[in-house]
């Protein structure tokens, strides 16, 4: 950086990428904990009783909020092995984005008969979410290849421990998210 862009110019973009660096910690901080607390409120992690204890005083869940904080900084302490754990959570998360996509695919037409508010119709859902499980599939792909081709045995192991937990007792226990009747489209 003193190369490219030598003094002040380069004190103050050094500034703006730890400020944004921090803000970006931030976020995912807050954004795990809010999803923490959102599982162990519902019961689907363990230690949800802790986890899910709202501060009468600070009004958040400061356990999951520094559960989070541990974890974080736990993932940091060994390069390689924050390399990998950063590049399989990037996978989980497009991931995570898609699944609802996929599962409307599947349920539309059979469980699924009325959209909601924001109607696609038909053809543009089904074409849009192809398009979407496309795109997520390429980007698992390019996630996995050199030097990052350890993500693929982490996000394998960490989908067997998954389905194997929920096969295994967490399906029979957690009972989902609280049903909220929705008002019919206008």
């Amino acid at each position: 950086m003193t190369v490219v862009l030598p003094g002040a110019a380069g004190r103050v973009l050094w500034v703006g990428i730890v400020v944004a660096n921090y803000l970006c910690g931030l976020a995912c901080v807050t954004s795990t904990s809010r999803m923490m607390y959102a599982f162990a409120r519902d019961g689907g992690l363990p230690g949800s009783r802790a986890l899910r204890r709202v501060s009468p005083r600070w009004k958040t869940p400061v356990a999951a909020i520094w559960t989070t904080v541990a974890l974080a900084f736990a993932s940091t302490l060994y390069a390689p092995a924050y390399t990998t754990l950063t590049t399989a959570c990037v996978i989980f998360l497009y991931l995570s984005y898609v699944m609802p996509a996929v599962a409307g695919l599947r349920a539309y037409g059979r469980s699924w008969t009325r959209m909601g508010p924001f109607d696609l119709g038909a053809g543009l859902y089904r074409a849009l979410a192809v398009v979407s499980i496309g795109g997520v599939v390429l980007l698992v792909w390019i996630g996995v290849q050199p030097p990052n081709e350890k993500a693929l045995t982490v996000t394998l192991a960490a989908v067997g421990l998954l389905a194997a937990a929920w096969w295994l007792g967490v399906r029979g226990r957690f009972k989902g998210p609280p049903s909220i009747e929705t008002s019919p489209a206008p």
